[in-house]
């Protein structure tokens, strides 16, 4: 009897601590910080701080993501930049990324590359619709297959935003890894023009594969995430690059964790994330 019961006991102490530990693991921000050194930096530039969102999926930290908005504000950003999916994949929680931004325009300018929603139709599609007319309402840039150029004095930095839609192909159970979407410098060139290389040139891009294709094109730096919510730490071992920075030639991609979940709910030993760039 005192066996069960000290089994028992054990039971219960491991199930609050797997608790305990999911809770902080999947609402605890991670602050990625960077200090970016580039030969092509425009002098107005230097210093120049970019905060990087990535996948909220509508995810929630406290009450109107006050302590979402605390991090940020504690690490005073020139800009936001945001990849990925803001929204769940049924489009209940819309407003919450809306909400966000609402909370932070004021404070600093926020450029959204759109997530891919093509197959919308009905009331999603119009669901959707005023969502995206909710945040150019407030002054978000909307960037899709575009570009905005911030100026200061004589020196210029361009931001692109690039929609990826569904051309690349994620995970499922019932299929494993599909075969991804390879992108060539053509093809950006088709969706993005050709950049001035002799200007500084950002992309924001959902799209961890093909990095080289961004190098090739003329990013200096791509802002990118994973494409799809599938928990880093479960498939990590199948992915070529997983978070953080990669250089290649003068080009580099920042690769953020994000901080939301669409279909697989729960992060392990992938806590949420925002990212900061100090471009030097």
């Amino acid at each position: 009897m005192n066996e069960i019961s000290d089994l028992a006991k054990i039971t219960s102490i491991l199930g609050i601590a797997a608790t305990t530990y999911l809770v902080y693991e999947n609402n605890s921000i991670f602050i990625n910080e960077y200090e970016l050194f580039t030969r092509k930096t425009p002098n107005s530039f230097r210093g120049f701080k970019i905060l990087h969102l990535n996948n909220l999926y509508g995810k929630t930290f406290g009450s109107e993501n006050y302590r979402l908005i605390e991090k940020i504000n504690s690490l005073k950003p020139d800009i936001i930049v945001t990849t990925g999916n803001m929204l769940t994949s049924s489009l209940d929680k819309d407003f919450v990324f809306l909400e966000l931004c609402k909370n932070l325009r004021s404070f600093y300018p926020i450029y959204y590359s759109i997530e891919g929603c093509k197959n919308l139709s009905g009331k999603k599609y119009e669901k959707y619709r005023d969502y995206l007319k909710g945040l150019v309402d407030i002054g978000v840039i909307l960037l899709n297959n575009s570009k905005v150029s911030l100026i200061k004095k004589e020196d210029k930095l361009n931001i692109y935003g690039i929609y990826i839609e569904d051309e690349i192909k994620s995970f499922s159970f019932k299929e494993g890894f599909k075969k991804e979407k390879i992108f060539s410098k053509e093809d950006l060139v088709n969706k993005l023009g050709n950049p001035n290389r002799s200007e500084f040139n950002i992309v924001l891009a959902n799209d961890v594969i093909n990095f080289e294709a961004y190098v090739k094109w003329g990013s200096d730096i791509t802002f990118s995430g994973y494409t799809r919510a599938i928990n880093r730490y479960i498939f990590n071992n199948l992915m070529e690059r997983k978070k953080g920075i990669f250089i290649e030639k003068d080009s580099s991609m920042i690769l953020s964790r994000g901080l939301g979940n669409d279909f697989f709910k729960m992060r392990i030993m992938n806590r949420p994330e925002i990212t900061l760039i100090t471009i030097r």
